[in-house]
Formats: structure tokens, C-alpha cells, sequence
């Protein structure tokens, strides 16, 4: 395409019917992202951020199951009953339920990275909580909002990390990503395996304590990487998407390349498609239509659901507790 080339779109979501706006595509400002990566290397530095969020829920999920045995954890909530115990580990997961239903109702307005920000700060303060608890109440309510900001997390970081690569990668890079939610498990129970030789409170407060480096870690990567283009798009910020693209598809393309424009019209095309029918209502989840909604609805709980009754949630919260009744 010619330099002096512009081209014209709808501001805004695609199909709108707000003012058009020309975009310049030869003389888009270009922005720098980590370490002024690009190309491959952008897209590897997107791919190690998603994979922090999935270590840090594979951790978080993890921790408090290999200290159910702790004698120091013990004895610091006066050897709470079974019931009890499974309270604290499973209420966890009802704070991860309500993030991530805040993220499908404000999420969209949010954007992907605010919502891995807002997330990612939640976590460090249910973590905080759960580190200083003294009493039962307090780790109720650091596992509480701990799950709040790990809802944010888990809603948010697989969907920023497909709109960000390309289609031929993502699904193997995203399943990469989703298999070391194990490797944080396994990272927190040999954690907790090497603290169960110490005396002291620090036997149960470091481990719970630590996942605030990936916290920390997961921070400071997102926030020198670039927003899901899709989204920009669908929110009238066309030169900073086309930059971003332009930069994903390899080390000083220009704006104006034929396969970013291409790439830039197949999105719009995409959101075209969604807003065709209006707005997005609830009751498509039930029906079928051109997207097949109700099919992909179906097909991700079901996933979802078949991996949480195959039981290794059961077996990664009480076991190390049942092996030391024994």
C-alpha cells in the first residue's frame, strides 16, 4: 500500500454509527513495549506473562492444601475440625466464582489489562491477610478476596493472551500457559515440603505469604506489554491497535504492511459480525444462531466441570490433611 494511503472506519465498536474516522496508517505514532521487543520476542514476553497468572493460580490453589498439615498452622487455629478446614480451602473458590462474574459484567469496559491490574492488586491483599491471619475469621476473609482477585486473573489472562498471538500459535501457547497451573502446584507443595522442617510460625506464613512475587512478577511484566488490539478496536482506539499488531507480526513492519491491514479488517469484520444482531443479551447463551453461542457455552463448562469432578481438587486439599490423622 502507498504511503500517502488512508483509510476510513467506523469510531468505536464495528458497526456503529458514529462519525467515521480516517486513519493514517504510514504515520501511526509508534509505541515501545518491553525492553523494545518486537515480533517474536514481543509475543515471547506476552506468552511468560500469561504463564506467570497461570503458575500464580496453580500456587495459590495449592498452598493451603500441603499446610492442612502443619502443626504450627495447627495449633494457630486452635486445630480446627474437618468441616472447618474444608471451609477455609473450599471458600477460596467461592471468591473465584464472584471475580469472575464481576469480570463478565464490568470486564468489557475494564479492558484486559486493568482487569489482571485490579486482580493482581485484590490477590496481594487477600495474601497479605491470609499471612498475618491470627484467628480463623482473618483467613476466611484473606481466602475470600484472594479468590476475588484470582477470579479477575483467570477470566481475564487467557482471553488477553489470544487476542494478543497469532491464530497458528495460540492454542498451543495458551495450552502451554494453562498446563503450568500443575507446575505452581508443584511449586507450592515442595515449597511447603522444605518449610515443614522449620519450627515457627514461618512454616506456614512464608508459603502463603510468597506468592506475592508472582504478584509482584505479573505486575511489572503486563504492564510493559501491550492491550488485546480486539479491544482497542472495539473501543475506537484504531492507530494504537494497528500499532500493535504491526509489531506482533515481526521486527520493524510498518503499519501500512498489507498483512496488518488485512489482519486489522478481519477484527473489524469479527466485531461486525457480533454487532449485527444489537447488543449482546444474556438469552443468546441459549440459543444457537451464526456464532453457535449456546455450542461453545456448553463445550467450555463442560470442560470446566468434567475437570473438577475428576477429583484432584479433592485429593490436593485433603490428603496431605487425611495422611496425618494416620
Amino acid at each position: 500500500m502507498a504511503n500517502d494511503e488512508k483509510i476510513s472506519h467506523s469510531e468505536g465498536s464495528a458497526g456503529s454509527e458514529s462519525p467515521r474516522q480516517v486513519v493514517d496508517y504510514a504515520h501511526i505514532p509508534r509505541r515501545k513495549y518491553f525492553a523494545s521487543a518486537q515480533g517474536r520476542a514481543l509475543r515471547a514476553q506476552i506468552a511468560i506473562a500469561g504463564s506467570i497468572g497461570f503458575l500464580l493460580f496453580g500456587y495459590d490453589q495449592g498452598v493451603l492444601g500441603g499446610l492442612n498439615a502443619a502443626e504450627e498452622f495447627l495449633q494457630q487455629f486452635n486445630h480446627p475440625s474437618s468441616s472447618l478446614l474444608g471451609t477455609i480451602n473450599a471458600i477460596y473458590e467461592i471468591g473465584c466464582c464472584v471475580g469472575a462474574l464481576i469480570v463478565f459484567v464490568c470486564g468489557e469496559a475494564l479492558g484486559r489489562k486493568k482487569c489482571i491490574y485490579i486482580g493482581a492488586v485484590i490477590m496481594f491483599i487477600g495474601a497479605a491477610l491470609q499471612a498475618s491471619s491470627f484467628g480463623v475469621a482473618q483467613m476466611l476473609v484473606g481466602r475470600i478476596v484472594c479468590g476475588l482477585g484470582n477470579g479477575f486473573n483467570t477470566a481475564t489472562t487467557p482471553l488477553w493472551l489470544c487476542e494478543l498471538l497469532p491464530a497458528k500459535r495460540r492454542g498451543r501457547d495458551v495450552s502451554t500457559a494453562g498446563n503450568l497451573i500443575a507446575f505452581g502446584i508443584i511449586i507450592a507443595y515442595y515449597f511447603n515440603i522444605g518449610l515443614s522442617y522449620t519450627t515457627g510460625p514461618i512454616q506456614w506464613r512464608l508459603p502463603i505469604a510468597f506468592q506475592g512475587v508472582f504478584i509482584i512478577l505479573q505486575l511489572i511484566w503486563t504492564k510493559f506489554l501491550p492491550e488485546s488490539p480486539r479491544w482497542l478496536i472495539k473501543h475506537g482506539r484504531h492507530e494504537e491497535a494497528i500499532d500493535i499488531l504491526a509489531q506482533l507480526q515481526g521486527t520493524n513492519v510498518p503499519c501500512d504492511a498489507p498483512t496488518v491491514i488485512e489482519q486489522k479488517r478481519l477484527i473489524d469484520e469479527a466485531l461486525a459480525l457480533e454487532n449485527a444482531g444489537g447488543p449482546w443479551k444474556f438469552s443468546e447463551v441459549f440459543k444457537n444462531g451464526p456464532l453457535k453461542i449456546r455450542r461453545r457455552y456448553i463445550m467450555v463448562i463442560g470442560i470446566q466441570a468434567m475437570q473438577q469432578l475428576a477429583g484432584n481438587i479433592i485429593i490436593q486439599v485433603t490428603y496431605a490433611h487425611s495422611e496425618s490423622d494416620h
